[in-house]
């Protein structure tokens, strides 16, 4: 199975800005990424019509083009049935949200939003800007994505044996 990681943390701490940044490093290495988002706000109409379509209330709407498929559905998809779907297309699935989940997680705090892990199970980084926690999990600054990445690499390895 195609290792997964999940990034967790409290609204506004910085989690969608620094997975995008790990996943343009990771493409640059030709690691292939695949992302799972869970929210609890519903999908809302942006320029495209299928995002109209969406809006106006289609059960489900499929926007195809030469580069690409988007799928809008109106049902929760369970996570393991979304993991099987994206199979061996990807090196690493990296969830965003989802910290109920028992895969392992990053973690990303911001102090000025909440300077308290959200004592998550499965925890095996974190992610901060202000002063670390001494419980033994590897902490990162956001200006250490150098290393960051390096931890994520080392994860996709062991996962792979």
């Amino acid at each position: 199975m195609v290792p997964v990681i999940a990034f967790v943390g409290r609204h506004n701490s910085g989690k969608t800005t620094l997975l995008c940044r790990i996943i343009g490093r990771l493409q640059e290495r030709r690691i292939e990424c695949a992302v799972i988002k869970h929210s609890h706000h519903l999908l809302t109409p942006d320029s495209y019509d299928s995002g109209k379509l969406y809006a106006a209330g289609a059960k489900q709407v499929y926007l195809s083009t030469p580069q690409e498929t988007l799928i809008y559905l109106r049902e929760e998809q369970p996570l393991d049935k979304i993991l099987g779907q994206i199979g061996a297309a990807a090196d690493i699935v990296f969830l965003e949200g989802f910290k109920q989940s028992a895969y392992p997680k990053i973690e990303v705090i911001r102090t000025d939003v909440d300077p308290e892990p959200l004592k998550a199970s499965n925890v095996i980084a974190r992610v901060i800007d202000g002063k670390g926690f001494d419980d033994g999990i590897p902490q990162f600054t956001f200006d250490q994505e150098t290393e960051l990445l390096e931890f994520i690499i080392e994860q996709i390895k062991s996962a792979r044996g």
